[in-house]
């Protein structure tokens, strides 16, 4: 799912010793890594592969739907494979998921992206994660899958971390990453601050008009690195001390309480 990928993709996963490491499907079929001998444990890191519920301003609510066939098809194609999946409070996945589709060419305000008021009991169950992680149970074995809670990465990255190593590597690759220097301090990918999110999206905007009618979009990659007026903005704009979010994250946030407390409890109680 969509939650501590970027922190995973970018200070860890590509510092791990004992695996070989893929980001991304593309990268998997592209890969020359199966003529260079004996290959350790793949490690393929893709959020795409359990679905998503927004892309490139297509906003579509069967996320679960999406989900259940994800985990029956990584079940069928992949040779017993082993599954680590982070969870995230529905408000706060939800929230992210906004702040992220900015950084995509999304040109959707808060209230639209997610109208919470006007959307049905059978939509808004899209978030309740407690089927997601039943959906799991019920294709895996709790020795195949590793469920975590994004809270524990923001308490402590580097018990996270651990909790991935013991899972994931053997005992020999475990102890040989011991003396590895994760860079999971480093600052992180600056959010879109609320107070600019009118000029994201107008930006956003306008570089989908010249995309479509020029060809060309208004960010360039340099080097490994995008050069747009986001990247820029997120940079060199002040940011407010105190970040303000929209009224209803409250509301929605009371509104998963009960679930989210189910799910937490299922994470728990499978890791024990």
């Amino acid at each position: 799912m969509k939650t501590g990928t970027t922190f995973l993709q970018t200070r860890v996963f590509p510092y791990l010793r004992g695996v070989t490491y893929v980001h991304g499907m593309e990268s998997f079929y592209k890969g020359r890594f199966f003529t260079f001998g004996d290959l350790a444990p793949l490690l393929i890191s893709n959020e795409g592969l359990t679905g998503s519920w927004y892309k490139d301003r297509e906003f579509g609510l069967n996320y679960f739907e999406r989900f259940q066939y994800s985990i029956k098809n990584i079940k069928r194609y992949f040779n017993q494979p082993k599954l680590i999946v982070v969870f995230r409070e529905p408000s706060s996945f939800i929230y992210s998921s906004y702040k992220q589709s900015l950084h995509e060419r999304g040109t959707l305000w808060w209230d639209s992206f997610f109208p919470f008021e006007t959307l049905s009991k059978d939509e808004l169950a899209q978030f309740e994660f407690s089927r997601f992680v039943n959906v799991l149970l019920e294709n895996f074995s709790k020795e195949e899958l590793l469920l975590l809670d994004y809270e524990e990465l923001k308490e402590s990255p580097a018990s996270f971390v651990d909790v991935i190593m013991r899972f994931c590597l053997t005992e020999e690759a475990y102890q040989a990453n011991n003396q590895v220097k994760f860079p999971i301090h480093e600052k992180s990918n600056s959010a879109v601050s609320a107070e600019y999110e009118g000029l994201f999206i107008l930006n956003n905007k306008l570089s989908n008009f010249t995309r479509e009618r020029f060809g060309f979009s208004l960010k360039r990659q340099v080097g490994g690195y995008e050069l747009s007026i986001n990247t820029l903005g997120r940079m060199l704009l002040p940011k407010s001390k105190k970040q303000k979010k929209p009224d209803n994250l409250s509301s929605i946030k009371a509104y998963y309480q009960q679930d989210w407390e189910k799910t937490a409890m299922l994470i728990k109680d499978l890791r024990q």
